[in-house]
């Protein structure tokens, strides 16, 4: 891997980093809500958990690519984190 693009990979990995960090936030605001509340936020939750787990399982494939196929990797990356930035977006208006 490039040094290029290992700067990157530890740009995204403190991204997820932070990602972590705003879940947990929302999940203790779930623990104080009431019951038909948390299911929403459990609901929310649980989608926020499987995005940042396909973005970090995009990201162990950056990491163990090759040059060549790392930009292309980058690719679908990037639409995972935009997608993971829209749910939680979304979770944190509705909640708010």
């Amino acid at each position: 891997m490039t040094q290029s693009s290992s700067a990157s990979v530890e740009r995204l990995k403190a991204k997820l980093d932070e990602w972590d960090a705003q879940i947990d936030k929302l999940e203790a605001q779930a623990r104080q809500k009431k019951a038909e509340t948390k299911i929403s936020y459990n609901q929310a939750l649980s989608d926020l958990r499987s995005q940042r787990k396909a973005a970090k399982d995009k990201l162990d494939k950056m990491e163990k690519a090759g040059a060549d196929a790392f930009d292309d990797l980058r690719e679908g990356f990037d639409r995972a984190l935009s997608e993971m930035s829209d749910a939680y977006e979304r979770a944190t208006a509705r909640f708010s």
